[in-house]
């Protein structure tokens, strides 16, 4: 009697679970049919003609399910040309992993139901229309968000409002992208504790204030963009000491309201490979360590206020593509022997335009077998226009007015 009632008993247990798993799997089905019924033109059918009462869900276009069918995991409905809006129902999928929705025409808010998934590592919204303000405590401590998110990626959206402080509360996140919206007013400062953080892009906002100097301590980072928005202040004076930067690729600060000294300690990043610090307020000299930067591939900091020469070692980083100092008040002669020994073998544009270099214009320029724009216009460049510029078969355009340019 012992034996029949425990076999009963497994026999029961084994139903209810399968009766469970049913379930959820329906469930899941049911929030997808939901969010179909909010799409309003889905110009490829992919939707309509695949995502079906009749068929199962984990064999649906864009619909990854975990090993057993039991539940839907992944969602990726990017770049499908899909219009309407996101149902809240879509917050029901509780053990989705990965939700991207990217390049599409989505509009309207973005569901608060989002923000309460308890498993959800990557979060993709990228390029579409949507608007409204981000939930103030998305990554707080009581957030299901906070425990798993790695990447989210808002950017080319309607967006608005403040970046939650919370944010900084997301502790695995390693991307952000909320680029090409409308967040205003200060960077959280929490930013600064996601010690696992490779990227981090806010171009094209509306904020202003400080950057966080606790932001230039993440050791992890790559990439920072903050290019395009109304940030202000100095950097920090050791912004790239003590190896605090050792994977930093990318520093985009242009297009901002940014003073000061550039960082002499900046020809520490030694992995830096594109720097942009143009039209923001800098003064002072340009640092020489920057010639220390062996991978270097384009330099811009035009449109500030520095002065002085430019550091000779510039020019013999041979990955070198871009160097762009337009309007500045930089002075000196150019090195006669700027391009001798193939020390820029890639070297395509040199902005050098509206400053106070003086002297001759070296006849090295023509080695430049690569270049393809030249202005170097409103300086005190003085004597001929080298001839060997003729040689530089890849030249789109030159600019040289130069009132004591002759030739």
């Amino acid at each position: 009697m012992g034996s029949f009632n425990y076999h009963f008993l497994v026999v029961a247990l084994l139903l209810f679970i399968n009766a469970e798993s049913s379930s959820n799997i329906n469930h899941d089905k049911s929030s997808l049919l939901t969010l179909k019924s909010h799409i309003t033109s889905n110009p490829y059918n992919v939707l309509k003609n695949n995502w079906t009462i009749e068929t199962s869900v984990c064999s649906w276009i864009g619909v990854t399910c975990d090993s057993g069918n039991n539940r839907v995991t992944e969602l990726d409905i990017s770049d499908m040309g899909l219009q309407g809006t996101i149902s809240p129902e879509i917050g029901n999928l509780s053990s989705l992993v990965s939700l991207n929705m990217s390049e599409n025409l989505f509009h309207g808010l973005l569901p608060t139901s989002i923000f309460n998934m308890s498993s959800l590592q990557v979060l993709s919204f990228r390029n579409n229309s949507l608007c409204g303000s981000l939930p103030k405590d998305m990554c707080s401590g009581h957030s299901n968000l906070s425990r798993w998110l790695r990447v989210f990626l808002l950017s080319y959206n309607k967006f608005d409002g403040k970046i939650p402080s919370s944010l900084g509360q997301c502790s695995h996140l390693k991307l952000i992208s909320m680029a090409q919206n409308n967040f205003v007013e200060n960077m959280p400062s929490g930013i600064g504790n996601l010690s696992s953080l490779v990227n981090l892009i806010m171009s094209g906002n509306l904020l202003h204030g400080p950057v966080p100097t606790s932001i230039f301590n993440i050791s992890s980072l790559q990439v920072v963009s903050f290019w395009n928005n109304s940030l202000s202040g100095n950097l920090p004076v050791d912004l790239c000491s003590h190896n605090t930067l050792p994977k930093l690729r990318i520093l985009f600060l242009g297009y901002n309201k940014f003073d000061g000294e550039i960082p002499s300690s900046l020809g520490q990043c030694s992995q830096l490979e594109w720097i942009d610090l143009s039209d923001n307020g800098f003064v002072g000299n340009v640092p020489g360590g920057i010639g220390n930067l062996s991978s270097l591939v384009n330099l811009y900091m035009t449109d500030n206020l520095l002065r002085g020469p430019i550091p000779i070692s510039i020019f013999n980083i041979s990955s070198l593509e871009v160097v762009s100092f337009w309007n500045n008040s930089l002075s000196g002669n150019l090195p006669v022997d700027l391009c001798n020994h193939n020390a820029l073998p890639k070297f395509r544009i040199l902005y050098l335009a509206y400053n106070k270099f003086d002297g001759e214009i070296s006849s090295s320029l023509g080695q430049y077998s690569q270049l393809e724009w030249i202005s170097f216009s409103n300086n005190g460049f003085v004597g001929n226009v080298p001839s060997e510029i003729e040689n530089l078969s890849s030249l789109v355009k030159i600019f040289m007015s130069n009132k004591l340019l002759h030739g």
